[in-house]
């Protein structure tokens, strides 16, 4: 497995920020970027939004969609 580069090595050129991650970790004050848009309908009516999602969120969202590509053909 190669090593994760961290947030830091991208912050300028990604757009990483301190906020909260919005996948299963929810934490907190953590470095988080915008991962694509979001669009929930409920009680308040249709609300666009931005996902944000930590490192480790996105690196585990990755392993899942490769092996969901593998997993297709």
């Amino acid at each position: 497995m190669t090593a994760t580069a961290s947030p830091a090595d991208y912050r300028g050129a990604l757009g990483w920020t301190t906020g909260a991650c919005w996948m299963g970790c929810q934490r907190t004050a953590v470095e988080v970027r915008w991962i694509g848009p979001a669009r929930f309908n409920g009680p308040y009516g249709l609300i666009d939004t931005k996902l944000f999602a930590c490192a480790d969120c996105i690196d585990r969202l990755h392993h899942q969609a490769v092996a969901e590509l593998h997993s297709t053909r």
